[in-house]
């Protein structure tokens, strides 16, 4: 289960808030934390098209091969979705 700065981190990134991303980065907050459903910052950021957010975080160390529930990574989500922008993105 993700800590409240955890959780806090996972939202940003699901709303696609660079400023608030950068903030709890800053503040130390694990860039590889997961929900319950083991979707972390980068599954999200993924999901949403959020590059500036996505850079953010692989700058701090996110895993895209970080796996979630159903065995997807931020990777292939990117895939599925034809994102090759973000494929590119997530394989550096």
């Amino acid at each position: 289960m993700a800590s409240e700065l955890e959780q806090k981190l996972i939202e940003a990134a699901r709303y696609s808030s660079a400023g608030g991303v950068k903030i709890l980065l800053t503040r130390g907050v694990d860039p590889n934390c997961q929900d319950d459903n083991g979707w972390g910052p980068l599954h999200w950021a993924v999901s949403r098209d959020a590059m500036n957010v996505i850079g953010l975080l692989m700058a701090n160390g996110a895993n895209p091969g970080l796996r979630n529930a159903e065995g997807k990574s931020p990777a292939d989500l990117a895939k599925e979705l034809g994102k090759a922008d973000i494929e590119a993105a997530l394989s550096k």
